[in-house]
Formats: C-alpha cells, structure tokens, sequence
C-alpha cells in the first residue's frame, strides 16, 4: 500500500474554499474583498488546506515546497493592504464630500468610514449627498467611479461635464431602491454587501479623488439566490475536504502498517520484482499459495509470517543443492572420475569449486606450472 499525499489537490481547494469566504463575507456586509481580506484569506487557506491533504511532508516534499511558495506569495501580498484597510476611505485635491442615509446621521464624510465601520444604507434608502472643489473651478472635467477589489480599481461608471456655468458645488438625493431594483431586474442578483467605493474627476483647473466604505446589509443571511448559493458550495467543499483529509489520512496509515521486504520496499513489490535466484522463486512459487491464503481471511501479519517461513525455505533448500554438486564435484575430482568428456557447465555453476580445488591440492604452484608428475597423470 503506498501513501497518497495530495498538497496540489489540497492547494487547489484551499483557493477555492478562500475565494468563497471572500465573496460570502462581503455579500453579508462583514468586511470588503480588499487586498488584506482577498488575497491573506485566500493565501492562509490554501497552504492550511494543503498541508492537512499532505499530513506528512517528507511524502511530497517537493510538491509541498510548491504550494508553500505560493501561498506565501499570496499572503504576503494580501500584508501590503494592511495600511488600506487600517485607513479608511479618503478625499484628496482638496475636494469635500459628505452624505446621510436613515441608518446614518447628517453628515458623514468619506475620512469617517472604515472597512468595519462603513457607511450603512438600508436596500429600500434615500442618500442624501453633498460635494465641491474646493473652491477651484474645474471645467470639461470627466468623472470615474467604481469599487475596489482586491487592491485593483473596477470601473463601473464614467461621465464628462463642460461645467459651463463654472460650479463648484454640486448636492442631490440618491434613490437606493430604485438602483437596488435596476440591478436586481437586470441580473437577478439581489444587491447587498460592504464595498470599497473610490471615484476621481479631472479638468481644466483641478482633479479630485475619495474613496468610501459602503454598505447595503442584506436582510438575512440567506436573502436571495447569491447567498444561499455560496453557502451550499461552501457546505460542499467543507465536506469534500473532510472526505480527502479522510482519504489521506487511511493512505499513510496503511502504508504504515503494510509489511516491509529486505530492501525496504513494500512487502508485495520487495520481492515480486527481485532480481532472481530465490527471490524470483519466491515470487513464482510462494505469491500463488500467499494470494490463496489471503482471501481466507489471513491477516497482513500472518501472511508475512508464513512468506517469510516459505522464503527461508527455499534460501535453505536451494544451499543444499548447491552443498551436494560441490561435493560430488569435488569427489570427482579425488578419484580421477573427471575425464575430457565431463560436463565443464557443472563446474562453473559451483560458485565453491574454486576454493575446494586450491585446499585439496598438493601442489598449487606445480600444478599452475604444469610441471608436477602428478597433475600430468590426471591430465
């Protein structure tokens, strides 16, 4: 039985799981899908969830490497939010803006909103909103706003304005449910959640940019499809993990308990890929009798026993031939039996001839040369 490590496997799904935190906790309003919370949640899942899928590094060291590498990458570039999350929103070029809301009092400047403490809007609201320049006139200026995601600007509205009348103040109200509903009955998704709001205007005269937190607080945790959506996938993957962790875990302990064959290798590989002699005996002779005990209900302990009696067996049976050829060889050789005609394939089978030759001799150095009495006779 062989150990199954899965960091890759466990890597994977680290991600993913990450990537569903993120969305699930700013779809209920905890906290926005910045740099900090994305790509730190995501980054710390991915190694934990790798690392529980691997349970022993020294089994997939390098795959392990891998994964922790990138993890670390991904961590340490969520750190490099921190000081985003930790400010709050902000207004610069010398701009002013402020709203009220009925879940917020009048007014509320972006420097006063923060990732845990955002500007609260209920779906069914009217913001109230004022904004100017500073003073500066700023003429064909053009407008951008969108929200930020993960550290990176997503634009999802853009306008232009000659200002021809050369303001410098601007006020309104915004109607919350009727964007709520715009958004809802154009894609089905019910709006709600904590953002990251920034928008910047530029032109003749001077530029401008802020950026707010900002949330619509969904009215359960499972208000609409999106919700009770990410909560199934995060349901299904929790579950999938626990089942590999499982998977993993009997893996390791099985090889752990499967018996070991002289070279270290597994029980059932040591000796079935042998290199021969009795090994390769063993494989061919003692494997068919070990198969059909086993499925009498033999245990992994009691099939090594026997194996390793069968084994010792044939060791021992196989020296005995070989102690017998040696010695009718060698008789052979006392009583000058051995002629011409004799078969020199038996000789050099007997690994113990030479050194039975050498202690028998009267003579090794005459009979080397040639020159002895004794050893022309034989010949």
């Amino acid at each position: 039985m062989e150990a199954k490590p899965r960091p890759l496997i466990g890597a994977l799904l680290g991600a993913t799981t990450g990537l569903v935190v993120v969305v699930l906790l700013a779809v209920l309003g905890v906290v926005p899908p910045d740099q900090l919370v994305l790509f730190g949640i995501v980054g710390v899942l991915t190694f934990v969830v790798a690392w529980m899928l691997t349970q022993r590094v020294a089994l997939a060291r390098t795959r392990f490497i891998v994964v922790a590498v990138i993890a670390a990458l991904l961590t340490g570039f969520g750190l490099a939010g921190i000081p985003q999350f930790a400010g709050g929103g902000s207004i610069e070029g010398g701009c002013t803006a402020q709203g009220t809301s009925s879940l917020e009092p009048p007014w509320v400047t972006p420097e006063g909103t923060s990732a845990m403490n955002p500007f609260d809007v209920a779906p069914d609201d009217t913001v109230g909103w004022e904004a100017t320049s500073g003073g500066a006139v700023i003429t064909d200026w053009t407008s951008a706003f969108g929200v930020n995601v993960g550290g990176f600007f997503v634009e999802f509205w853009r306008g232009e304005s000659e200002n021809a009348d050369e303001d410098t103040e601007w006020s309104g109200e915004e109607d919350v449910a009727s964007i709520v509903n715009d958004v809802e009955g154009a894609s089905g998704i019910t709006v709600s959640g904590v953002v990251l709001l920034q928008g910047s205007f530029s032109g003749d005269g001077g530029e401008c940019s802020g950026a707010a937190y900002v949330r619509v607080a969904p009215e359960s945790a499972f208000d609409g499809w999106v919700l009770t959506t990410l909560w199934i996938v995060l349901a299904i993957l929790v579950i999938l993990i626990i089942v590999m962790i499982i998977v993993v875990r009997r893996s390791i302990s099985a090889a752990d308990k499967a018996p070991v064959g002289p070279n270290g290798a597994p029980f059932d590989d040591g000796f079935s890929a042998g290199t021969g002699g009795s090994g390769a005996a063993f494989a061919a002779v003692g494997g068919a009798a070990a198969g059909a005990a086993a499925s009498d209900g033999e245990t992994p302990a009691e099939r090594y026993d026997r194996d390793m009696k069968h084994f010792d067996d044939l060791e021992k049976q196989d020296d005995a031939d070989e102690d017998a050829r040696n010695r009718a060889l060698h008789e052979q050789l006392e009583d000058g039996r051995m002629d011409g005609d004799a078969s020199m394939d038996s000789v050099f089978d007997a690994r113990a001839l030479g050194d039975a030759l050498e202690a028998d001799s009267p003579d090794t150095g005459g009979a080397a040369g040639g020159d002895d009495t004794d050893s022309g006779t034989k010949k």
